[in-house]
């Protein structure tokens, strides 16, 4: 499953890439390395708490709501998680989930 691959990006190094690290010819990865290494640690971390991909199975909507609660958090300063991580994993889940 493609989760796998998420969590191969998350064992890269906190830092950015450069050079031959990158993937693509003009680096147009650079800039979302560090995004890239939230949403995968935030997949590894949801694989805990929702056991056999369950979260997978869940409609499109379900994650957008999940998503816009976590932004909602996020603009009221609410610091207890990595909101903005989240967000955008769950979005990345909607994409999946169509």
């Amino acid at each position: 499953m493609w989760l796998t691959t998420f969590r191969e990006i998350g064992k890269l190094p906190a830092r950015r890439p450069t050079g031959s690290q990158l993937d693509d010819e003009g680096g147009l990865l650079l800039p979302l390395h560090r995004a890239l290494v939230a949403v995968a640690a935030t997949l590894a971390a949801g694989r805990d708490t929702h056991p056999d991909d369950a979260g997978f199975r869940l409609s499109p909507e379900f994650h957008v709501e999940r998503a816009r609660r976590h932004l909602e958090l996020l603009a009221a300063g609410d610091s207890s998680e990595p909101h903005l991580a989240h967000a955008a994993t769950r979005l990345l889940m909607a994409i999946a989930a169509k």
